[in-house]
Parts: C-alpha cells; sequence; structure tokens
C-alpha cells in the first residue's frame, strides 16, 4: 500500500463544474486547431516553440514548487501520470517530431486525456489554480494531437498499434519497479484511482489487469479513427 500525502480531488461528472471545464476545452480544442491551420509555416513554428516552451517551463515550475514548499516526493512530484508523460511528450514534438513518439501520443495519450475529462481526478492540493491547470494541461495534449495529424499531416503506420502498445507495457513495467521503491501511485499502479469509473475492475492487481485490457481496446479504437478510410500516410 502506498502512503501518500496529498488528497486525491473528484471533480463529479455531469456537474457544473465539469460541464464548464469541458465545454471550455472543448472550444479552446477546435479554436487552437482552425486558427492554426489558416497560418504560414513559420508563423505555426513559432507557436511550436512557444507550446515546447511552456512545457518546460510548466515542469520546472512545479518541481520548484515542491521542493521550495518543502513538499516535494519522489512517490508523488514527479510528472509520471500517463497524462503528465503525453503532455511533456506532445511539448517534445512541438519542438522535434519523432514517429514513434507520435504515434504514442496518438494512441495512447489522447484516449488517457479523454479518459480524465470524463472522470476527473486531481492529484494534487485542490484550488483554483490547480483545477484550471487541470483542464489546461489535459486540452493541450489534444491540441498536440490533432495539431500534429490534421495541420501538419502526419500519419500513424501500420503497424504503430504494436509498437505503442509495447511501449505502454514497458512503461508500465518500469513505473511498477519505481512505484516500489518510492512508495509511489504513479498509473495507479499501486492503488486504484478513487473515481467512479466503469474501467476500474475489482481490486489489486486486478483491476491492472482492466487497464491493461481497456489500454489496448483505446489503441485499436485510436488506431482505426486515425487510420479510417485509409488515411494516406507512412507505411
Amino acid at each position: 500500500m502506498t502512503n501518500l500525502l496529498i488528497t486525491h480531488t473528484i471533480i463529479p461528472p455531469l456537474s457544473l463544474s465539469w460541464w464548464i471545464g469541458n465545454l471550455l476545452s472543448a472550444l479552446a480544442i477546435i479554436f487552437i486547431l482552425k486558427f492554426l491551420k489558416r497560418k504560414s509555416v513559420r508563423t505555426q513554428r513559432k507557436w511550436e516553440i512557444g507550446f515546447f516552451t511552456y512545457i518546460v517551463l510548466h515542469v520546472l515550475v512545479w518541481q520548484a514548487y515542491y521542493i521550495f514548499s518543502g513538499t516535494w516526493t519522489a512517490g508523488e512530484s514527479l510528472p509520471f501520470q500517463l497524462c503528465d508523460l503525453s503532455r511533456i511528450l506532445g511539448g517534445f514534438l512541438m519542438f522535434r517530431f519523432n514517429q514513434y513518439l507520435f504515434e504514442f501520443l496518438i494512441l495512447l495519450g489522447l484516449g488517457g486525456a479523454l479518459q480524465s475529462f470524463l472522470t476527473p481526478e486531481i492529484a494534487m492540493v485542490y484550488n483554483p489554480l490547480t483545477h484550471v491547470d487541470y483542464y489546461l494541461s489535459h486540452t493541450l495534449i489534444m491540441v498536440f494531437g490533432l495539431y500534429l495529424f490534421y495541420v501538419k499531416g502526419y500519419r500513424i503506420r501500420k503497424k504503430s498499434w504494436i509498437y505503442s502498445f509495447s511501449i505502454g507495457l514497458l512503461l508500465m513495467l518500469f513505473l511498477g519497479i519505481f512505484n516500489y521503491f518510492s512508495g509511489g501511485n504513479y498509473m495507479f499502479l499501486n492503488e486504484k484511482p478513487i473515481v467512479e469509473n466503469p474501467l476500474v475492475i475489482g481490486d489489486w492487481p486486478f483491476y491492472i489487469l482492466a487497464f491493461i485490457a481497456a489500454g489496448f481496446g483505446n489503441i485499436m479504437l485510436s488506431f482505426w479513427l486515425f487510420r479510417w478510410k485509409k488515411l494516406r500516410g507512412v507505411e
């Protein structure tokens, strides 16, 4: 069992706060994609560098906050949740493209962010700032992936689902080991999330098997959607 200090806070699905956060996030995603679609390559590059810079500063500022407030712990404070990693990965892809990382973001990151919109759980001290940061961070994950696909025209490969699923399993293995030594709960591998989610089935370790099955289903659904009608891409 973990012994974490931070109380996780859920935003009740279908509550007013849930609707406001999700609607504003959806509008922001649509606006940013349409806005950048009409811009020149040079302007798009400036935005890409801006996104990358923001992500770097976001990580550094939060790590500095944890350290100087005396609340930093290896088991809680590192950006090792799936959505944290997806956000950082997306920021890196804004700076430099990589096909494997792009496919992971599309097939696992976007689905994870969407799930976080549906069943929000804020894994840090709750206040108005962390509430806004939660929605902003997950909005950026969607923006990064859809921008690379919709605006820049990158495509996933035929075997991308195999690569992404394999990377996901390796990531779970690494974080499982890290959780063991740090007492953390990254990717909820030691304790299940507190949100009421139909994908969270049973107690430890059985719900992890459900996670893996749901992750595979998410990958295959995303794979089908992003290669629908034989979308042209890198084979």
